[in-house]
C-alpha cells in the first residue's frame, strides 16, 4: 500500500511538473491565432461530415477565457479564475443545450474546457461562436511508452517494487 502511494504521488508530482514547466507562465488566451482557427475551423467541418455519417460526436471544446496555470496563482486568483471558467461554461451551456439536456457534459474546475456530445445541426449553430477555441473528438488514446518511463523513472521504481497495480493515471 505504501509503495503504491509513494509510486501514485510520483507520478502526480512528475505530471504537474510537466505541465508546470511546459505552459508559458501567465498565458493568457485573448485572440485566437490564424492557425489555430483554421484548425479549429477544419474540425468543424470534419466532425459536422462525422455526425452526419455516424450519430452525435463527443467532443472536447475549449472556451476563450484568460486562463493561467492554477499553480502560478494565489488562492484567492485561482478561485476567481475558477468562477471565471464556471461562468463560461454555464453560458456555452445555456446558449446550446438549454432545449436539449446537457446530456453528460462535463466541466473542468481549473481549465476553460468542457466535453459535451453534439449531432451535425448543433454543431452547424457552433461554427461561428467566437468562444469557441478549438474543439478535438473526446477518444481514449493507448498510451505510449517510447520515452516517458525513462523520463519518470520507472525502471528505477519497478525494481524496487512499485507495480501501479490498482492505480490509473490520465495525462492529459
Amino acid at each position: 500500500m505504501k509503495r503504491t502511494l509513494i509510486l501514485a504521488a510520483i507520478l502526480s508530482v512528475t505530471a504537474l511538473t510537466c505541465f508546470y514547466f511546459l505552459t508559458p507562465q501567465n498565458a493568457q488566451v485573448i485572440e485566437v491565432p490564424p492557425a489555430a482557427e483554421s484548425r479549429r475551423d477544419a474540425n468543424f467541418e470534419k466532425f459536422i461530415g462525422q455526425a452526419e455519417r455516424k450519430g452525435p460526436v463527443r467532443l472536447i471544446i475549449g472556451l476563450n477565457s484568460d486562463f493561467s496555470p492554477v499553480g502560478t496563482l494565489s488562492r484567492d486568483e485561482s478561485s476567481k479564475q475558477g468562477e471565471r471558467i464556471k461562468t463560461l461554461q454555464r453560458s456555452f451551456l445555456s446558449r446550446y443545450f438549454a432545449n436539449r439536456g446537457e446530456d453528460g457534459a462535463i466541466l473542468f474546475d481549473t481549465i476553460p474546457f468542457l466535453v459535451v456530445t453534439a449531432d451535425a445541426e448543433l454543431l452547424r449553430q457552433m461554427v461561428n461562436d467566437g468562444q469557441i477555441t478549438s474543439l478535438e473528438e473526446d477518444v481514449a488514446e493507448p498510451p505510449s511508452l517510447a520515452e516517458s518511463t525513462q523520463v519518470v523513472r520507472a525502471p528505477q521504481a519497478w525494481a524496487a517494487g512499485f507495480t501501479g497495480n490498482g492505480w490509473a493515471v490520465a495525462v492529459l
